[in-house]
C-alpha cells in the first residue's frame, strides 16, 4: 500500500570506464557517499556506495540509498539533483566520454 510507503529506494549501477584509474575510482565513491549523506532528504545509515564489479567492458560502481519523500514528483525532482551532482563528479574526475 503506497499510502504507507516513508521512503524511497534509489539505486544505480554506475559503469566506468575501464582506464579509469584506481585513485579515480575511490575518489568517486567517497564523493558520491559524501554528496549523499550530505543530504537532509537522504537517510544516510541507508548509503551505500561501493565499486563492486570488475567486468569485461566497464567497472561498475553499485549505488543505493533511500529519500525521506513520498510524494512521487518531489522523489523525482530529488533524484534528478542527485543525478546532476553524480555526473558533475563524474565529470571531474574525467571518466564520462
Amino acid at each position: 500500500n503506497w499510502s504507507k510507503v516513508k521512503t524511497r529506494r534509489i539505486d544505480y549501477i554506475l559503469n566506468i570506464e575501464m582506464d579509469a584509474s584506481t585513485d579515480q575510482l575511490k575518489k568517486i565513491v567517497k564523493e558520491i557517499k559524501t554528496v549523499l549523506c550530505s543530504k537532509d532528504y537522504v537517510k544516510e545509515d541507508s548509503v551505500y556506495v561501493g565499486f563492486n564489479t570488475i567486468s569485461q567492458y566497464s567497472n561498475d560502481i553499485t549505488i543505493f540509498f533511500y529519500v525521506n519523500e513520498t510524494d512521487y514528483n518531489k522523489y523525482l525532482d530529488l533524484k534528478q539533483e542527485i543525478n546532476l551532482e553524480i555526473l558533475q563528479i563524474l565529470e571531474k574526475e574525467n571518466v564520462m566520454e
